[in-house]
């Protein structure tokens, strides 16, 4: 399974969970027009940015929130990073070259980077599906979310926090 957000500007984002999905998410569906964003750490899952149309440009928003949401969920939420440098390739940057590991590219060419800040929230959209993403991103498309601090919680007992706040709506 994959990632998945929608930006605040409408476009759609979906990431890798781990080597297999970021292999599937490159080869598969990062097509030409999108944003493939990574970042400088490794143990990242790569985030593909798609364009509402063929013709529709990325606004910086929906750039640094797919920033965000990449860096969010690679090692640096773990470790407690205040800021991760990430960058965005397009999908033909991306090379799978002889001997790299499941899940691994070489870039070629020029990277656009972005320092960002890990930020996480998680919402139920008007259609009932469960979002999780930047904070920017989840508020605008859901009137109940929570946001998500770095702690020493467990994910599991977070899930639950998440589920027990849901049934109070």
């Amino acid at each position: 399974s994959f990632r998945w957000f929608i930006t605040s500007d409408g476009h759609f984002v979906v990431g890798g969970r781990d080597a297999t999905s970021n292999d599937v998410i490159v080869k598969k569906h990062a097509n030409k027009g999108d944003l493939v964003f990574h970042t400088e750490m490794p143990g990242s899952g790569f985030f593909v940015l798609k364009p509402k149309s063929p013709d529709t440009e990325f606004s910086p928003d929906a750039k640094m929130q797919t920033a965000v949401a990449c860096a969010t969920f690679s090692r640096a939420w773990q470790r407690g990073l205040g800021s991760v440098l990430a960058y965005s390739v397009f999908p033909e940057q991306l090379r799978k070259e002889l001997g790299l590991p499941k899940g691994t590219f070489m870039v070629h060419g020029k990277r656009e980077y972005y320092t960002v800040s890990p930020s996480l929230a998680i919402g139920i959209t008007p259609d009932g599906e469960v979002m999780s993403g930047p904070r920017t991103a989840v508020a605008v498309h859901c009137a109940t979310h929570m946001i998500l601090d770095r702690g020493d919680s467990k994910p599991s007992d977070i899930a639950k926090k998440f589920q027990q706040k849901l049934r109070e709506f």
